[in-house]
């Protein structure tokens, strides 16, 4: 028991490290507390002492100190809550911020090890759960001392009352600390299923089109019933245990103290006590075991919480296939050559690149072309480092991307998705969360072309974005999103499917600002479009994961069988 709390103890401590100093004027009020604690009692003794045996005005200055006590308790109780809600509201935002770094780095796997509904439930749920872990930790070890002390003063009076509290302390603190671990082995199953639900209802909330039009609720439905039944059995056997703790076991308590009350009538019968000692030793057993009580209730409250600690952790000490060694002095430096050698890659166990080479200039206007599930969005996600090849290297400007500091990568590299996101938020703030100069905003703007429509608008640049950008059209969202990638100042621009479902003129317009930023910049496209191929540069015919092609459209149309089929279909 102690040595599984030590190890919680620990783990907890070296994830707050940060903003452990702040619970220093904690743990001295908290101390404080308790010493006080102890004191009431042999205060209320001897004044019930005093009264019985006629010392009045002796006792009115012991009722005098203990009103002194009361107050002092109240103000150390006030300087603790003060003090802890201080720590947790800085701790809060320390685990919240560290949880939310960890997360950039995650490669495309992660939810193989860590789902999204786990994420969210420990980024919501188990950071506010694990706020009282300190407390309870210091609690634990303030009582502890409360009851050796407690028990000390038992055995000075009777070696057999202390004996017998001694042995009824330690089986009902076994006892419990048994159905507290059986509870917390149900909470985790619980919470489990809880991640599931959460993640069915995320995905519904994705997909609810498809599932209202293709009728998919039965199924769905039928899923979330599993679910709710697997969470409602996990959840009734953990009260079970906590029933068990909470309310049964207290019979040992009751017990304990019918058999004190014995010895106080046998003792007091026989003039061996007085009504004062009584009261102390009484006062004193209430104080012993609901101390224990406590410690158990504290102890249960720590087993549960170790359960979002260790969830927490699972997140933190998640690692990508990549390593982070050589660092990019300065991204004006970079020529943005890439380079793919030999790169064979497999996703669950399917091979989807199979020993690829090309390699792709900078300041050109490259496009990756071949039939859906050829590959390209594969080549993608690896330039993105959001996989890592099986084998063969991925340069850039002859470094292996992998061995590069994922904060230097990101600023060389940017992406504009065929599916583009955009936050519930104003169009200047989405530019903010890129680059902050309003001037360079404006000029990016008009550089492509969209800064006329926003200037339309009726508050500009001020104008809110519905979820999902549904106050936009998808060229304009389009547009909106090339802008914010050129604010990266990125060297290497990747561009997938950014003209797929826009109408030709939008579709041309696109295309000369992809010729314009290929000026200066490493330009690489996925695209159908054929338009978009005859004016490429280079182009990068894939074919069930293989390279069978590359070249210009002219050459390619001439020599290459696969670029011929591709231009040849509707």
């Amino acid at each position: 028991m102690i040595k599984d709390n030590i190890y919680i103890f620990k783990r907890y401590y070296s994830l707050i490290k940060e903003d452990r100093s702040k619970l220093i004027p904690f743990y001295i009020t908290a101390l404080f507390s308790n010493i006080l604690d102890l004191v009431i009692p042999f205060i209320i003794s001897r004044v019930l002492d005093l009264i019985t045996n006629g010392y009045y005005n002796t006792a009115i200055y012991y009722v005098i100190i203990l009103t002194i006590i009361y107050i002092l308790s109240m103000f150390l109780s006030t300087i603790d809550c003060i003090t802890y809600s201080r720590f947790l509201k800085y701790n809060y935002v320390t685990l919240h911020k560290k949880i939310v770094d960890k997360i950039y780095t995650f490669d495309y796997d992660y939810q193989k090890t860590i789902p999204k509904g786990r994420i969210i439930n420990s980024i919501n749920m188990d950071l506010i759960d694990i706020s009282e872990m300190a407390d309870n930790f210091y609690g634990i070890i303030t009582r502890s001392l409360k009851i050796i002390i407690i028990l000390i003063c038992f055995f000075i009076n009777s070696y057999i009352v202390g004996i017998g509290i001694l042995l009824l302390g330690i089986i009902y603190l076994l006892s419990s600390h048994y159905m507290n671990k059986k509870s917390a082995y149900y909470l985790d199953v619980q919470i489990g299923w809880s991640d599931k639900l959460l993640g069915l209802l995320s995905e519904v909330l994705s997909g609810l089109k498809d599932i209202l039009s293709l009728n998919f609720t039965k199924g769905i439905n039928h899923k979330f019933g599993v679910y709710r039944r697997n969470w409602q059995k996990a959840y009734i056997t953990k009260r079970k245990y906590m029933i068990i703790q909470k309310c049964i076991l207290k019979g040992i308590i009751y017990l304990g103290k019918v058999l004190l009350f014995i010895y106080s009538i046998f003792s007091i019968s026989k003039g061996n006590i007085s009504i004062g000692l009584i009261i102390l030793l009484v006062s004193y057993y209430d104080n012993f075991f609901n101390s224990t009580i406590e410690i158990m209730d504290k102890e249960a409250s720590i087993e549960d919480e170790n359960v979002s600690l260790l969830r927490i952790y699972k997140i933190l000490e998640y690692k990508s296939d990549t390593t982070n060694s050589l660092c990019i002095n300065k991204v004006d430096d970079v020529n943005g050559v890439i380079e793919f050698k030999k790169v064979n890659f497999s996703y669950e166990k399917i091979p989807t690149l199979k020993n690829i080479s090309f390699v792709v200039e900078s300041n050109c206007l490259t496009v990756l072309a071949g039939k859906a599930g050829s590959g390209k969005t594969t080549i993608f996600n690896l330039l993105l480092r959001l996989w890592s090849p099986n084998s063969g290297y991925i340069l850039l400007d002859g470094n292996n991307i992998n061995t590069l500091k994922r904060e230097d990568y990101s600023k060389v590299i940017s992406i504009v998705n065929q599916d583009t996101f955009m936050f519930n938020l104003s169009i200047r703030e989405n530019l903010n969360l890129v680059n902050k100069d309003h001037t360079f905003q404006k000029e990016v703007c008009k550089k492509i072309g969209i800064h006329d429509f926003i200037m339309s608008l009726d508050k500009g640049y001020d104008t809110i974005l519905d979820e999902n950008s549904t106050n936009l059209s998808g060229g304009q969202k389009r547009l909106l999103s090339l802008a914010r990638v050129l604010l990266t100042g990125s060297k290497v621009l990747l561009f997938d499917e950014v003209t797929s479902s826009l109408d030709p003129k939008t579709t041309n317009s696109i295309i000369d600002i992809l010729l314009d930023l290929s000026n200066d910049h490493t330009v690489i496209v996925i695209t159908h479009k054929k338009e978009l191929m005859k004016r490429a540069d280079k182009l990068i015919i894939i074919n069930k994961g293989r390279k069978v092609g590359e070249g210009n459209h002219t050459d390619l149309i001439r020599k290459n069988m696969y670029y011929k089929r591709l231009q040849n279909r509707k």
